[in-house]
């Protein structure tokens, strides 16, 4: 009797582990066709980039959730930057200055895709701001599915971190 006790837990141990097999396949399947899709709207610059949480570089404030619609959105021709900045300046003509650094629209970028070993898509934009003369540095890391990283360089102005996930924009470009 203990021999067929062993045969069926290993019957039973197979059946899950191919179960288990055949669950990972059809995820796979369906994160293909994110990957897909993801591609397609970071490739032909047709996205948003949903900013979620600021990550900061202060060890005492981890991560700052996001409450309103904070967003970059990228077209053939254009970026809109809506984004809070809460960093430091660095040059005394920003010091006293109101008007919020990640607030417009530039139509005077440039724009790079590439890959890394991992599979992460990684778009740099240099962005011509209209507050001035600075020159601000987007890269956006999406990794696997819709998740994404932003990182906001700016002579000026210290370092931004934003998580988020990228998205297709919501108005179709007529381009």
């Amino acid at each position: 009797n203990q021999p067929a006790m062993k045969k069926l837990f290993l019957l039973l141990a197979l059946s899950f582990w191919a179960a288990g097999l055949s669950a990972q396949k059809k995820q796979s399947a369906e994160d293909v066709k994110i990957m897909q899709a993801i591609n397609q709207l970071i490739s032909t610059k047709a996205f948003t980039f949903h900013a979620n949480k600021i990550l900061s570089s202060n060890a005492a404030n981890q991560a700052s959730f996001l409450t309103h619609m904070n967003t970059l959105q990228v077209t053939k021709d254009s970026v809109v930057v809506r984004l809070p900045y809460v960093g430091q300046a660095f040059t005394s003509s920003d010091f006293g200055n109101n008007k919020n650094p990640l607030s417009f629209t530039s139509k005077d970028f440039t724009y790079d895709l590439q890959s890394n070993k991992r599979g992460d898509r990684i778009i740099t934009m240099d962005v011509k701001s209209p507050h001035g003369s600075d020159r601000l540095t987007f890269t956006i890391v999406v990794g696997q599915g819709i998740n994404a990283k932003l990182i906001v360089n700016q002579i000026s102005r210290s370092t931004m971190q934003f998580s988020g996930y990228i998205q297709g924009n919501e108005t179709p470009e007529n381009n």
